[in-house]
């Protein structure tokens, strides 16, 4: 039987419990994000900017002293995770530039209510609404993370995961950006489809490295019978899923279900804003 060192708590987790854990949420609320964009302009490629009852002046100035303050939350919260020891004081600037995000949307929320665009004036304004809510309920649980990391400032992983969160809600925020910024314009529609047609050329060419490259180890490791087979992507797909701890190919596989999502979505939202 083996004995526990005396430095192990016997409920502790597995090492990299926490970082795969983090990686699954981002992965879910990257999805959320993604899907709320995609209803976003295939509603919108189908109306006029004279439809969408765009507030005058466009966004509020709020939404750039928001983004402003996100870059400064991102380099602070970095900086925190790479200082060696403790970062409390950092780790106090993460939580008050997080605390300040939110106080600038309500400021702009206000503003835009104030200005006599609800919720229910049109199309623009709804969206404005929701990305920013949804973004701000997700800023908010980063809050209670921050608060979380900031009692336990001498953990470095507890740094890093809020540092990474940090990161991925600043991209989300400037995609949301962009959407509104950008639906205002006539040529919006084009040039999101533009983008999205890229990414699926993208992840195309993406998608078939990692298909020669799982054919490559199917006929290193497992013969030129199986080798041949994996001529066939179907086939590569499944073998490669079954046997990648032999393979040593999780990456590769991952990365090749990403480029295969990608690209669907790459061609279904570019022939939906760009095909008229």
């Amino acid at each position: 039987m083996t004995t526990p060192s005396p430095t192990e708590r016997p409920d502790q987790l597995p090492a990299g419990t926490g970082a795969l854990g983090l990686l699954w949420l981002l992965m879910s609320l990257g999805m959320l994000f993604l899907t709320t964009l995609v209803a976003f302009w295939v509603v919108r490629g189908g109306l006029e900017v004279a439809d969408l009852q765009v507030a005058p002046g466009g966004l509020p100035l709020g939404a750039w002293l928001g983004t402003a303050s996100l870059v400064l939350l991102s380099w602070v919260a970095e900086k925190a995770a790479r200082q060696a020891g403790g970062a409390r004081g950092l780790s106090q600037a993460a939580a008050g530039l997080s605390l300040l995000f939110l106080a600038l949307q309500a400021w702009n929320w206000w503003e835009l209510f104030a200005a006599g665009y609800g919720a229910g004036t049109g199309l623009y304004s709804f969206s404005f609404y929701v990305l920013t809510g949804l973004h701000a309920a997700h800023v908010i649980g980063g809050v209670v993370y921050q608060f979380h990391a900031l009692q336990h400032s001498e953990r470095a992983d507890k740094r890093r995961a809020a540092a990474i969160y940090w990161h991925f809600l600043f991209l989300c925020w400037l995609l949301i950006l962009g959407t509104l910024h950008g639906t205002a314009s006539e040529s919006g529609p084009l040039w999101v489809g533009r983008v999205f047609y890229g990414l699926a050329w993208g992840a195309a060419v993406g998608g078939v490295l990692c298909w020669l490259r799982t054919v490559q180890l199917i006929w290193k490791k497992d013969g030129l019978g199986f080798g041949l087979l994996g001529i066939f992507p179907l086939f590569s797909v499944v073998f490669g899923w079954v046997r990648f701890q032999e393979h040593d190919n999780l990456r590769v596989m991952i990365l090749w279900q990403v480029c295969i999502a990608v690209g669907m979505l790459g061609w279904i939202m570019s022939a939906s804003l760009l095909v008229p």
